[in-house]
């Protein structure tokens, strides 16, 4: 069974095999290194299950970004409202897997689809670890949850982000 989410206190679900509350996809199928573009928020949709608390995210960074100006992810509902984040970061642009705490850590009230976004302001912006439109058929995904959005133009997370759907390169994420 693909591990797409899960965590304790969620009634038929799995924890992944990598300690996260919760991942976009599984670990073992990511494949393509996606160049992120300077000032472009880049999101991948994930399910996230009432009682379980998020304090960290994980994510790959598998081309270095440097010259930095702002490294920062955030966790944004099913409208785009941000709900959690983490600061700014120009420590986290080196290759290889890096996980930053939330300022305040995101407990769940309910049951629902969130976005979790990364966004680099940098000389070059580097790219992260995930799925490009060649290795989407790797991604066997029972919860619906294959969404993933960017948006351009910014400085800063968005609050709210704009949600436009339709985006084929998916950006792997961890939740703990």
């Amino acid at each position: 069974m693909p591990i797409i989410s899960g965590g304790s206190g969620a009634a038929g679900t799995v924890t992944p095999a990598g300690g996260w509350v919760a991942e976009t996809f599984q670990t073992s199928i990511m494949r393509d290194s996606l160049s992120l573009t300077s000032g472009t928020l880049t999101t991948t949709q994930v399910k996230l299950f009432q009682g379980q608390t998020v304090t960290n995210v994980w994510f790959y960074v598998s081309t270095a970004i440097t010259t930095i100006t702002l490294i920062r992810a955030g966790i944004f509902d099913s409208s785009g409202n941000l709900v959690a984040s983490f600061a700014n970061d120009a420590t986290l642009g080196s290759t290889g897997m890096k996980t930053k705490a939330l300022t305040t850590p995101l407990s769940i009230a309910a049951t629902g689809n969130f976005w979790v976004g990364f966004l680099t302001v940098a000389t070059t912006p580097g790219a992260l670890l995930g799925l490009g439109a060649a290795g989407n058929a790797l991604w066997t995904d029972p919860a619906g949850l294959h969404e993933a959005f960017t948006q351009a133009g910014l400085s800063d997370l968005p609050n709210p982000a704009t949600v436009t759907t339709g985006t084929t390169n998916y950006a792997w994420f961890g939740l703990s």
